[in-house]
């Protein structure tokens, strides 16, 4: 008897297995079609991961390159710097010198013979004793010599 009890059991629980099958195949339809969504979802996530890291890399190579230039002109600046004080130094010791070469090397020598003669012109009308011309001035009074009376005059009869 156990064992047609046992039978009987077994055939009504396959019975009723077979029942569900219907609902089975529908909520294995829906979990196809919900992993379906979900692969679907995930490839355009992952489309979407992609482009952001592409962006995300260029913007990092463009970042690296500016690095670089500014690194470079870090280096570059400070010997254009000395460059320019040392060009500067240069001009401000040769300008006194190029001055003076020009003020010697001027070679108006008509202004330099106006300049002259109008002090020699100056000097002769203000009758003072002449710095340009001292010869022309008779000496003074106590370097004369005296005329000495032995001496024969060359006017005086013999």
């Amino acid at each position: 008897m156990h064992r047609l009890l046992i039978v009987i059991l077994t055939a009504l629980v396959t019975a009723s297995g077979c029942h569900s099958e219907p609902s089975e195949a529908q909520s294995n339809r829906e979990f196809v079609a919900i992993q379906a969504d979900q692969n679907r979802r995930l490839a355009d996530l992952q489309s979407q991961l992609q482009s952001q890291q592409t962006t995300l890399n260029q913007q990092r190579d463009a970042l690296e390159a500016e690095r670089r230039e500014l690194a470079a002109k870090r280096l570059r600046d400070p010997v254009v710097a000395e460059a320019i004080a040392a060009i500067g130094t240069l001009i401000a010791c040769l300008a006194p010198i190029f001055l003076a070469w020009v003020v010697l090397s001027r070679g108006n020598q008509e202004l330099d013979s106006e300049l002259i003669a109008d002090a020699l012109v100056t000097d002769l009308a203000s009758g003072r004793t002449s710095v340009l011309l001292p010869a022309l001035q008779p000496p003074p009074a106590a370097v004369r010599l005296p005329v000495h009376p032995q001496l024969p005059s060359s006017t005086e009869p013999h």
